[in-house]
């Protein structure tokens, strides 16, 4: 099964465009039976409730992965082959350089995980991924929308220093990414799915597969879910890497990000539609508190109170929606379990630095919204799950509740490959928080500048978050926050306006205690205005 998909898609990578094999890594399966879009006639039914099923009679590629994923799920269960042989693992050596894959989901939440106490969604692997590193319950973006997250996360720079605009520009020199630095120090690198920005540097990986802005699609005579796709990409490079040099691979896949432009927004996998049928997914406490607790600009020409409509604003369709969400979730978790077996299966399952991680989260109606941009937890907070070969046996299983962020990512993935960061990058070096001070690197710049003369033995426990005003602010208006556990202070630069929530008592910020009289509420208003201040200056310093 696997030689015949890495044939097809190697064949394809090589094809010249115009052949007949279609544009390059495209997959041509013509061994398939015809994939038949259901024809009936639907077009009395609301636009949420349109078919998109594909019909198809055989699938090779679902053989394999149904294969590799049963044996990741006896592995988790006995450290076992489907046929009862172990397969030797290559030992962590810290003389040598480890490997690091990177499982990089999109649209999706802190909370969108069976280990973080949601009872709903079904997430065994990634549920087990924690089990066997550290999750990180207080990890946030610095801005909250694909594009500038996923520029943040290569670069390790905020959007103020980087300014990187969709869909055009990337300023940065691309000697100073992730991809890049680990290159130039020998790993055989390459990307799979969703880039998220334009960029000239695209084809400089090893490998590169992009997959963007679609659920279904055809690819060479054959169609494709792009969750199905991006497993199958990820399964061709592990395949194809030279086994004598370390690798580095983000897999980032499309889901559960959903097709701008298309009212459905959702489209899962056929063989999903069985999952979450029985369930009933409630509206969260807080769908109904957008007039007080978001300004009064907050009007339905913003494009979170548009997407709300589309999604939300029926029960039936909110079910229907998170269903189909929660569907595409699993998918991909399904894909992490084979593309994990993979890596089992090659002896390198205990040399692989695997971290797990999403671009930004998602409103699932809070504050009568949908989709991500604003400073609220359900937009910032991500999951974050490290399996590191390093980690002290005491480790695993655990969790950790300080604030990391995207920009950490960098340090700490070129830190685990020991390349030094350059002094470009803002963030630290994660492994400090499992492994100790003296075992991490942090950035000189994150050091002597950003930290403003703190201690850089202590962790942080504030940041700055921004996001950029899209279109024009009655679209999507510009947001800053400065973040911290106890308060969060808004500021929405377009209309000289201020919020402060209450985040002990208030967690789901409904209640915006900006303009209380208390004496004790001011006076924590007063100084986290100056430290955001302060904070935001240091980002924004084109000097460092």
């Amino acid at each position: 099964q696997i030689e015949r998909l890495v044939q097809d898609t190697t064949d394809l990578a090589k094809a010249p465009p115009g052949s007949t094999w279609g544009t390059p890594y495209q997959h041509r399966h013509d061994h398939d039976e015809e994939y038949v879009y259901n024809p009936t006639n639907y077009s009395d039914w609301p636009y949420w409730k349109q078919p998109f099923e594909w019909k198809n009679a055989k699938n090779p590629h679902n053989k394999y992965s149904q294969s590799h994923r049963r044996m990741w799920e006896n592995h988790m269960t006995e450290n076992a082959t489907a046929d009862g042989h172990d397969i030797p693992q290559r030992p962590y050596d810290p003389t040598k350089p480890m490997n690091i894959l990177m499982l990089y989901a999109d649209d999706w939440r802190y909370d969108t995980l069976g280990a973080a106490g949601n009872r709903i969604v079904k997430t065994p692997t990634l549920d087990r991924l924690a089990t066997e590193g550290v999750r990180f319950t207080e990890n946030c973006v610095t801005t909250a929308v694909c594009w500038v997250s996923r520029v943040s996360m290569v670069s390790s720079q905020y959007f103020a220093r980087h300014n990187s605009t969709k869909p055009k520009y990337f300023f940065l020199p691309w000697n100073q990414t992730i991809y890049d630095l680990l290159q130039s120090e020998g790993y055989h690198v390459g990307h799979v799915g969703k880039w998220g920005f334009n960029h000239e540097h695209k084809f400089r990986p090893d490998f590169q597969v992009e997959e963007d802005g679609w659920h279904y699609d055809v690819r060479g005579g054959r169609v494709w879910h792009v969750t199905e796709k991006n497993e199958a990409d990820a399964l061709r490079f592990l395949d194809e890497r030279p086994k004598d040099k370390p690798f580095f691979v983000n897999v980032a896949f499309f889901a559960t990000h959903a097709v701008d432009g298309d009212k459905r927004q959702y489209l899962p996998q056929n063989k999903s539609m069985g999952l979450y049928r029985d369930d009933y997914i409630p509206y969260p406490v807080n769908n109904d508190t957008y007039k007080t607790s978001l300004p009064p600009f907050f009007e339905d020409t913003n494009e979170g109170r548009t997407r709300w409509h589309w999604r939300y604003d029926e029960e039936e369709k909110q079910q229907h929606m998170m269903k189909n969400y929660y569907r595409m979730v699993s998918e991909v978790d399904s894909a992490c379990a084979t593309i994990l077996e993979e890596v089992r299966r090659q002896g390198e399952l205990d040399n692989t630095l695997i971290i797990f991680t999403t671009d930004n989260g998602n409103f699932h109606a809070e504050h009568g919204l949908a989709d991500k941009w604003y400073p609220h937890q359900e937009s910032i907070r991500v999951p974050l799950i490290i399996r590191d070969p390093r980690m002290p046996a005491g480790i695993a299983g655990t969790t950790n509740d300080d604030f990391t962020l995207n920009i950490d990512l960098g340090p700490t993935i070129l830190a685990a490959a020991g390349v030094v960061a350059p002094p470009s990058m803002m963030g630290r070096d994660m492994a400090q928080l499992y492994l100790g001070t003296e075992k991490a690197q942090t950035p000189s710049v994150a050091k002597e500048r950003y930290l403003k003369g703190t201690d850089p033995t202590k962790w942080r426990d504030e940041f700055f978050y921004e996001h950029p005003i899209i279109s024009h602010k009655e679209y999507i208006p510009s947001s800053e926050a400065l973040v911290r556990k106890n308060y969060k202070y808004f500021s929405w630069p377009d209309y000289y306006s201020e919020q402060l929530f209450d985040i002990r008592n208030d967690p789901s910020e409904e209640n915006d205690i900006a303009k209380s009289e208390s004496p004790e509420i001011q006076k924590v208003l007063k100084e986290m205005k100056a430290r955001f201040k302060e904070l935001k200056a240091a980002v924004h310093h084109q000097t460092l």
